[in-house]
């Protein structure tokens, strides 16, 4: 089946901010993003809007320099504000946004803004040593030579930074040597023989192949690193006003249509993500070969965005800022940015499989584990149901521990946790299933114990639930897995 699908129509196509929104998201959960479209749609000109002012790392107030000539030199895509250029903290001031009127008076100056570092690879004209950097020998003092690389600028000036945006511009461009160079740096933020502050984001723009001169797929691996978004000016029939919106001021800046998104997405309770993280596990556990595509390489390249463990771990990053379950615009945002890590052949699925779960609030059962209204016999639940809802408990229950500070809320924690897995336990239509949950049950039992709160008070769990082999029966190897844990 994925065999047939055209190769840009299977991940989300866009309207500007929606893609610049999407962005925010990938960036907040540490995704490298890479951004398609037809040439002159806009993508270098909305990447460069991407870096954020920088901070003083003591008190936290934003970091100004001189509007001066020489502060432009480093400007990207026409864009009319200097970012950081080298050297550029030392010349920095630090000042709230309130002081900063006071002193351009008092000092008679014009402040701009430092932003992170903007660095620009471009694909059609690198080689292996833009990324990599220069091979030199060096000779140690044993004499050994060792061939160790020089770092290009762009490197440099994200590790003087401590952060930075690197954008990767034509990627289809880039010789297959090249591309190979990037994996590590898109996956790992390594450069060579250093590795990027972890602040440092990548992010990529692209042609589709058919639409460039002398253009290359991309590796499957280099793809499956990326999420993928398709930037398309007709997108919601919104394009033109996005256009004439950019237009109408008189600096015919593109970059102005994107100043009103907030760069920091909504970040969801863990209510809402665990239960997203759990039918995630549970759509992956109903049908475990769409954990990894077994297609060709070449089906792989077409699809662009396919499944993979590394895929899926993105997924889970995500989590936090979507909300599967939620308002129209809410599903109607998770889907296209499940779209864009696994494909929407994938996507659409999995949103249908999330909303077959109706799943309740885990917060709640942890609360209330015996309550009627949360029995899987009662209410009928499904497997998956139960599974997903098993996982959100245990997930929920652990997290919790870190805002407890006395020894009898840890005691509670614990025994509404255990008594839940204790009922699946018990339910032989769910009892091959709690193996599952042994382990996760066993690292929460433990950090039960440990806690600062029990550590302190040299309190002890009650003795019902003081040896969990005891509450849980049915493993099959439970001396192997639990082994002595009092």
């Amino acid at each position: 089946m994925t065999d047939a699908l055209v190769p840009m129509e299977d991940i989300p196509h866009l309207a500007a901010v929606d893609v610049f929104k999407a962005i925010t998201v990938l960036r907040a959960a540490g995704i490298p993003a890479l951004i398609w479209g037809m040439p002159g749609v806009g993508k270098s000109s909305m990447v460069g809007t991407l870096p954020f002012q920088m901070n003083d790392q003591e008190t936290g107030d934003p970091l100004w320099v001189l509007a001066e000539p020489a502060d432009y030199d480093n400007f990207s895509g026409g864009l009319r504000r200097p970012f950081y250029y080298p050297r550029g903290l030392e010349r920095s001031v630090a000042l709230s946004q309130n002081e900063v009127k006071n002193y351009e008076k008092t000092n008679d100056v014009q402040l701009v803004p430092l932003f992170e570092p903007f660095e620009v690879i471009i694909g059609s004209i690198s080689d292996p040593t833009e990324i990599m950097g220069f091979p030199s020998r060096t000779d140690r003092e044993n004499g050994e030579a060792v061939i160790e690389f020089i770092s290009r600028s762009w490197a440099r000036n994200c590790l003087d930074a401590n952060r930075g945006v690197v954008f990767l511009d034509e990627l289809t461009t880039c010789a297959p040597a090249v591309q190979k160079t990037m994996l590590q740096l898109v996956f790992g933020l390594r450069a060579g023989d250093v590795t990027l502050p972890q602040d440092t984001y990548i992010i990529a723009a692209a042609n589709p192949v058919t639409s460039v001169d002398a253009a290359h797929d991309l590796d499957p691996a280099l793809a499956n690193r990326f999420a993928h978004l398709y930037l398309s000016p007709n997108a919601g029939n919104e394009g033109w006003r996005t256009f004439i919106t950019a237009m109408s001021n008189d600096t015919h800046d593109w970059s102005s249509i994107y100043r009103g998104i907030s760069r920091t997405p909504k970040r969801y309770d863990t209510s809402v993500s665990t239960r997203t993280k759990a039918g995630f596990s549970a759509f992956i556990k109903s049908q475990p070969t769409k954990l990894h595509n077994e297609n060709s390489a070449s089906t792989r390249v077409a699809l662009m965005a396919y499944p993979t463990a590394r895929s899926w771990e993105a997924m889970y990053k995500i989590a936090h800022f979507i909300n599967p379950f939620g308002s129209d615009s809410e599903k109607k945002f998770a889907l296209e940015m499940m779209s864009s890590i696994l494909g929407n052949h994938m996507a659409l699925p999995i949103m249908e499989f999330l909303q077959n779960l109706d799943l309740p609030d885990p917060n709640e059962v942890l609360k209330n584990p015996h309550a009627k209204r949360f029995d899987p016999e009662e209410q009928g639940y499904r497997s998956d149901q139960v599974y997903a809802i098993t996982q959100a408990v245990i997930s929920i229950a652990s997290n919790s521990l870190r805002g407890v500070d006395n020894a009898d809320d840890v005691i509670k924690l614990h025994k509404n946790c255990v008594d839940w897995c204790q009922k699946i336990d018990q339910n032989p239509a769910f009892s091959e299933m709690a193996q599952l949950f042994l382990e996760p049950v066993l690292s929460f039992h433990v950090a039960t114990q440990r806690h600062p709160a029990m550590v302190q008070t040299r309190t002890r769990l009650p003795e019902g639930y003081k040896d969990i082999r005891m509450v849980l029966k049915t493993a099959h190897s439970q001396e192997k897995l639990f082994g002595d844990i009092d």
